[in-house]
């Protein structure tokens, strides 16, 4: 799995536990639900701005929404 479908699995999970809709999120974080849509379906990419955005939406530290490394993993 591409490291943006996990972090968009990642971002799927918080919003579920927070029964957050795309467009619950994308009003949070100011932005367009199309747009947001296009990044979690992975034909753009998030900035890393956005991802602040989304993680502060979300309650999480931006850590918290990206994958584990291998290292991590072990």
């Amino acid at each position: 799995m591409t490291t943006h479908k996990q972090l968009a699995l990642s971002i799927r999970s918080r919003m579920a536990l927070r029964d957050m809709t795309q467009a619950g999120l994308a009003d949070a974080i100011g932005m367009g639900r199309s747009a947001l849509s296009a990044r979690m379906g992975g034909s753009r990419e998030f900035t890393f701005s956005e991802l602040q955005a989304i993680a502060a939406a979300l309650g999480v530290s931006l850590r918290d929404l990206l994958p584990a490394t291998e290292e991590e993993q072990r």
